[in-house]
């Protein structure tokens, strides 16, 4: 449904990812303090989705159930979740210059007139971030970085 589907239609959403990390947090319980600390694993200059957000390549976050749970309990929506993802996984274009993907970037022009400080997103729209709860017991959650220029593709099969 997150995608536009009916609530009856069964999909399937295919996304080239890069691997996979990790993220433990048992010790933090606040939902914005666990999305912290997975957003803090998502800041780096190695991810090429800061240079190429223009192509629509889409992230996946994967919150373990302990995770979604106490998320929730402080009153983060899904929406809220990839907005909060959104206005946070972000890096100074200072630190993405010259590095990584940066010569081949693909992103809005108006990037190229900001200064060394402006925050670069990872992803152009909240909507871009794919949120799925799944796993097991515990404090584990994980994300996937796109593979650079890819985009998701999303199948109805029934």
């Amino acid at each position: 449904m997150d995608l536009g589907y009916p609530s009856t239609a069964s999909t399937v959403t295919v996304v080239g990812a890069r691997g996979i990390t990790t993220v433990a947090e048992d010790t933090e319980k606040r939902g914005e303090g666990i999305l912290d600390t997975l957003i803090n694993s998502m800041r780096s200059t190695g991810i090429s989705g800061y240079s190429y957000q223009g192509r629509g390549a889409s992230p996946v976050v994967v919150l373990g159930p302990q995770h979604a749970h106490e998320i929730a309990a402080d009153g983060f929506s899904r929406k809220d979740v990839r907005e909060y993802i959104f206005q946070n996984a972000r890096l100074p274009l200072g630190e993405i210059k010259g590095r990584g993907h940066y010569g081949a970037r693909s992103w809005p022009q108006e990037f190229e007139e900001q200064s060394d400080d402006f925050m670069v997103p990872l992803v152009l729209d909240p909507g871009e971030v794919i949120l799925v709860v799944s796993g097991g017991d515990g404090g584990h959650s994980s994300w996937f970085p796109a593979w650079s220029a890819t985009q998701r593709a999303t199948e109805i099969i029934g």
